[in-house]
C-alpha cells in the first residue's frame, strides 16, 4: 500500500515538472512569450508541444523557456530525444540555446536541428534560455529534454576533461596520447608531437573522371575520391552549417577564400570537417577540427580583420590552421601545392568540387564535382572586363547555361592532374553574375573565377612556417 502511494506521488511529481509547450511558453513568431522555470530545488522535463501525445509539433510556433537556479550555480540539460526538421544552417525549425554573462546579457551557445541526439550542455551562469521555433513547412516529433541544477560548473565527472564538442575523455591518460579521443582534436592540441606527413595529391580512391561540367545540377563524387576537400562550417550550429569549401594542404593547414570570412571573422567561430561526403550524415572517413588561427592575405592582423572584415578580392585567399593535426587515412589526404609561377594552358582539364547550390535554387547534401576546362585570358577579359586580373586569377568552366560552381562552393579547390598527382591550382572566388555568396548561378557566359595559387606559393610557405 505504501509503495503504491509513493509510486502515485512520484508520478504526480513527474507530471508537475514535465513542462510542455503551452500558452505561457508558446505563441506565434512575434508574440515574445516565455516560461520561467525554477530549477533551484527540483529537476524536470521540457517537451515540444504534442510530444507527450505522440504528435508532431505545430508549424509557425515559437516557445521560449528560461531555466533558472541559484546565483553561482549552473543549469545542466540532457537530450533524451531529439527530432527536428533538418536543414542547412538550421534555418527552418531549430532550437536555440542562450547562456548569460555576468552582466545578465544573453549570448547564443548552440543552434540545433536534425535527429542526432545532442550532447549535454552545462551553463556558465545561473540560467539557460531555450527557444524553439518552427516554420510553415515540415514538422517532426520534437524533443524531450531533462534539466537540473548543480553547484558544479563541470560538464564531465572528476578525472575527465571536457572536449570542445562536449565529449568527455580521461585526463591525463587520453591527453596528448596521439589518438583523437575527443573526436575534434581537443585532446591533441599543442602537444608538441611532430606533424604527420603524407604524399600529396594521390587519392587512395580513384575519382570519377567523367566529362561532366556541372556542379549546378551536376555529378556526385565517389566518396573519398577527393580526400583533401574541406567543409567549412559555423561552429555554433549542429549538425551542419556549411558555408564554404577548402583544401587540406598539410596535416594542420587548410586553404580557402578570404571572402568566406566577411561575416564570421573570428577563428573560434568555425568548425572544419575533413573526409566528409554527405553534409547531414556522419561519414566513415570524417574528421572534425576547429580553427586555431585564421590568416587573411596578406597576413592582415586578426584585430584589424575582426573589426572591418576588409580583404582584397584580387588576392582572395585565406589560410586556416587547425587546432590539432588530422590523421591521414584513405579518405583524408593533402593536395599538392603548385610550384611558384606554374601556369595552366587553355584547354587544360581540371575539376572543381563543392557542396554548393544546385541549379541556383537549393542546396545539395552530397559532395559534387564538375569538369572545368581552363579558358583563355581573352575570353575571361571579354566576359569579366577589368574585374579579371590574369596575374592572380584563373578563369575556367563551360560557357553553357546550367554549369559551374555556385553559392557554397566558395573557397573550394580547382585541382588539376599533373604527372599523376593532383595540384590545387585555384581557390573558388567569384562568378560573373555575382559572387559565391550571392547572385544567380548557372547562367550562360558565366565562367567561374579562381584565385591563382601558384603565385602565392612563397607566401603560403612563409605563413605556415611562421605560425607552425
Amino acid at each position: 500500500m505504501i509503495s503504491l502511494i509513493l509510486l502515485r506521488s512520484f508520478l504526480i511529481l513527474c507530471l508537475l515538472h514535465a513542462i510542455r509547450g503551452d500558452d505561457v511558453a508558446c505563441g506565434g513568431p512575434y508574440e515574445g512569450k516565455m516560461r520561467v522555470i525554477n530549477a533551484r530545488s527540483q529537476s524536470g522535463f521540457i517537451y515540444t508541444p504534442g510530444y507527450t501525445e505522440n504528435k508532431i509539433y505545430p508549424s509557425s510556433i515559437t516557445c521560449t523557456y528560461q531555466i533558472q537556479t541559484y546565483q553561482n550555480w549552473h543549469i545542466r540539460i540532457k537530450f533524451n530525444d531529439f527530432d527536428v526538421e533538418s536543414t542547412e544552417n538550421c534555418n527552418a525549425d531549430a532550437l536555440t540555446i542562450h547562456d548569460f554573462n555576468d552582466k545578465g546579457q544573453g549570448f547564443v551557445i548552440a543552434i540545433l536541428c536534425g535527429n542526432q541526439i545532442p550532447r549535454d550542455f552545462v551553463s556558465e551562469s545561473w540560467a539557460l534560455q531555450l527557444t524553439f521555433a518552427s516554420d510553415d513547412f515540415a514538422s517532426r516529433k520534437g524533443f524531450n529534454i531533462s534539466y537540473s541544477s548543480s553547484s558544479s560548473p563541470g560538464l564531465c565527472p572528476a578525472g575527465y576533461k571536457a572536449c570542445r564538442n562536449r565529449n568527455c575523455v580521461k585526463s591525463p591518460s587520453q591527453i596528448c596520447d596521439g589518438n583523437d579521443d575527443c573526436g575534434d582534436g581537443t585532446d591533441e592540441e599543442k602537444c608538441g608531437h611532430p606533424v604527420p606527413t603524407a604524399p600529396c595529391g594521390i587519392p587512395a580512391i580513384d575519382p570519377l573522371e567523367a566529362v561532366a561540367d556541372r556542379i549546378v545540377g551536376g555529378i556526385e563524387v565517389t566518396p573519398g575520391s577527393w580526400p583533401w576537400m574541406a567543409d567549412l562550417q559555423i561552429s555554433l550550429v549542429e549538425p551542419n552549417a556549411h558555408v564554404c569549401g577548402g583544401t587540406l594542404i598539410n596535416a594542420q593547414w587548410v586553404l580557402s577564400a578570404a571572402h568566406c570570412f566577411e561575416v564570421n571573422r573570428k577563428a573560434e567561430e568555425w568548425r572544419i570537417h575533413l573526409g566528409n561526403h554527405n553534409k547531414f550524415e556522419e561519414d566513415s572517413f570524417e574528421q572534425i577540427r576547429y580553427v586555431e588561427r585564421l590568416v587573411i592575405y596578406n597576413d592582415i592582423p586578426t584585430s584589424v580583420f575582426s573589426k572591418d572584415g576588409k580583404f582584397d578580392i584580387v588576392h582572395d585567399i585565406a589560410l586556416l590552421k587547425l587546432n590539432a593535426p588530422v590523421k591521414f587515412t584513405d579518405g583524408v589526404k593533402p593536395a599538392c601545392l603548385p610550384n611558384l609561377g606554374w601556369e595552366l594552358q587553355p584547354g587544360s582539364l581540371c575539376y572543381a568540387t563543392g557542396w554548393g547550390e544546385t541549379r541556383g535554387s537549393g542546396a545539395y547534401s552530397a559532395l559534387k564535382q564538375a569538369l572545368h576546362p581552363i579558358l583563355t585570358t581573352t575570353t575571361c577579359q571579354r566576359i569579366q572586363g577589368s574585374n579579371f586580373k590574369p596575374d592572380t586569377m584563373i578563369c575556367a568552366g563551360s560557357l553553357d547555361s546550367g554549369n559551374g560552381v555556385c553559392h557554397g562552393d566558395s573557397g573550394g579547390p580547382l585541382v588539376c592532374e599533373i604527372d599523376e598527382r593532383w595540384y590545387i591550382m585555384g581557390v573558388a572566388s567569384f562568378i560573373s553574375r555575382g559572387n559565391f555568396i550571392s547572385g544567380v548561378c548557372g547562367l550562360s557566359d558565366s565562367p567561374s573565377v579562381f584565385n591563382k595559387v601558384s603565385v602565392k606559393r612563397s607566401y603560403i610557405n612563409r605563413i605556415i612556417d611562421h605560425y607552425s
